[in-house]
């Protein structure tokens, strides 16, 4: 991207978060002063902002309790993935996987990848990598189909994929296949991804 290009879409964003503070000032629902504001980080102004824009917008406390659990539920869940990499663009993992930018769009789309909603675009769980060869996890593929199959949203893919589980030595369906990537082990760990959902698993 060409300085210009970004130079024009920084502008674009500043002037979007100067129209929101605006509508909030002239609403008059920016309840938050200088005080205040200057005794948060920038994580929790934002995070107080959002929340104050989105009591403004939908003025229903039900549902504002709700969009507000979920926003903590992600917010938990986002720094769970923290301990194991994080997430990073589509452009990042294929540089990480060695494949290209294609080949990470086309696995999104079968759902041989996960990814997960993190802002506009989706972003990729590092995890999905193998620690020792730096390539993806032996299977993640066939696993990942296999998951998708039983209907169940990324975190839940996610958390099949670090949790321990007994009959994989307790160890997590990831830590199993990288500590043995042959056929076998792989064909357990389908097994357990193929009863995801129902009753007891």
């Amino acid at each position: 991207m060409s300085n210009l290009a970004l130079k024009a879409d920084n502008a674009f964003l500043y002037k979007r978060v100067e129209n929101i503070l605006h509508h909030l000032e002239t609403d008059n629902v920016l309840d938050i002063n200088v005080n205040e504001a200057s005794s948060l980080t920038d994580q929790q102004l934002l995070e107080q902002l959002l929340s104050i824009h989105t009591r403004s917008t939908y003025k229903n406390d039900k549902l504002i309790k709700r969009l507000e659990m979920q926003r903590k539920g992600q917010k938990k869940f986002i720094s769970f993935l923290g301990t194991y990499g994080g997430t990073v663009t589509q452009t990042k993992y294929a540089e990480l996987a060695g494949v290209s930018r294609q080949n990470i769009s086309a696995k999104i789309k079968k759902g041989s990848l996960i990814a997960i909603n993190e802002g506009a675009t989706p972003r990729i769980p590092v995890f999905q990598l193998d620690d020792k060869t730096g390539a993806e996890i032996y299977g993640l593929d066939i696993v990942n189909l296999a998951l998708q199959a039983q209907e169940i949203g990324p975190s839940m893919m996610c958390t099949f994929w670090l949790n321990g589980h007994g009959g994989l030595d307790n160890l997590s369906p990831r830590n199993y296949l990288q500590k043995n990537p042959n056929k076998e082990a792989l064909q357990q760990v389908i097994k357990y991804a193929e009863r995801v959902g129902q009753a007891g698993y």
